[in-house]
């Protein structure tokens, strides 16, 4: 059994996924957490503190269990961004954190944090791990979304936000595959996100791969979970990942479990998942909220007994801050 878990800022899912044919698919959400203190971030240091199930923590530090280490360009204007690969092993298996993190460059405590931690149950090596066998929790953290500090909503209005989701998908082949190395397929994937806030009602939608294909992206756990050669047969690409509205809390995060898996060619019988995360308490120049953030894990079924799954997180800013490059 493959276990899934999205962790969301003050918002916690646990996603059991069975062994799902296109009968059934198991599901269990526990209730909410607090979130606060997932991560920390000094300016140079992040740590990571993430809820295991025997409810002790699995901590990283860059300091301490740093493997890899890039630059990269964040979304936001003014900020410095950072990547890193962590990883450890213990007598019952392997971990690995993979984060980015932005901060403000005059205000180096004012940062977010993204990212996902794969745990190994039982491989003990830290090398050659495929993404099929992990157990996934996805993460976003930050000053610019802390419940503590809520952001000031519109009570009118609505508002249009783009960028990008990131994340990893698994693919178990059905009757329809034939020639296939291997049972399950597992890549890392990004694509564009669009989000739409409705003020009026206080709710907000989108979709991932509406704007745009999803596509196979090897770029950031590509070395330590294997150099793969060639692409799966079941590609992400036409894969279209639609989130319902979701109703929006007072203290700017969301909650929704309405989300829909489709392709124009493949027969999708069943699909469901979670999505959630905040709206940013700093303005856009018009100001609602310049940044809707979270994570999300959709999960899908085919008529010929293929199986899914998307785990992301998302960042979508505001289109006055997008660079036209990327608009």
């Amino acid at each position: 059994m493959k276990k899934t878990a999205a962790t969301l800022t003050c918002i916690g899912l646990v996603v059991v996924l069975g062994a799902c044919t296109h009968e059934t698919t198991e599901r269990v959400i526990e209730e909410p957490f607090d979130f606060a203190g997932t991560t920390s971030f000094d300016g140079e240091v992040l740590r990571i503190a993430l809820d295991r199930e025997d409810g002790s923590k699995e901590r990283f530090s860059t300091l301490r269990d740093r493997w890899f280490s890039w630059a990269w360009v964040p979304f936001l204007p003014n900020r410095s961004g950072r990547r890193w690969v962590l990883g450890k092993t213990d007598p019952d298996g392997a971990s690995i954190a993979y984060a980015l993190v932005s901060w403000d460059d005059d205000t180096q405590t004012d940062y977010l944090a993204a990212g996902f931690w794969l745990r190994y149950e039982g491989l003990g090596r830290d090398y050659d791990l495929p993404i099929s066998a992990a157990d996934v929790v996805a993460f976003i953290d930050g000053t610019e979304i802390d419940p503590a500090r809520p952001p000031e909503l519109p009570v009118s209005g609505t508002a249009s936000y783009i960028g990008e989701a990131r994340g990893l998908y698994t693919y178990t082949y059905g009757s329809d595959w034939t020639g296939q190395e291997t049972p399950e397929a597992g890549e890392e994937f990004q694509g564009r996100m669009n989000a739409e806030v409705n003020f009026d009602d206080m709710t907000v939608a989108g979709c991932i791969g509406c704007i745009g294909d999803l596509q196979i992206e090897r770029r950031h756990l590509y070395g330590i979970l294997g150099w793969r050669v060639n692409e799966p047969l079941a590609s992400p690409t036409d894969y279209d990942i639609h989130f319902a509205p979701a109703a929006i809390a007072p203290d700017g995060s969301f909650l929704g479990e309405g989300v829909t898996v489709t392709h124009p060619e493949r027969a999708v019988t069943q699909s469901g998942g979670e999505w959630g995360g905040s709206l940013s308490n700093l303005p856009a120049p018009d100001g609602t909220p310049r940044m809707v953030a979270g994570t999300t894990s959709a999960t899908f079924a085919e008529d010929d007994g293929s199986t899914g799954s998307f785990d992301a997180i998302f960042i979508n800013i505001h289109p006055s801050l997008v660079p036209d490059v990327r608009r």
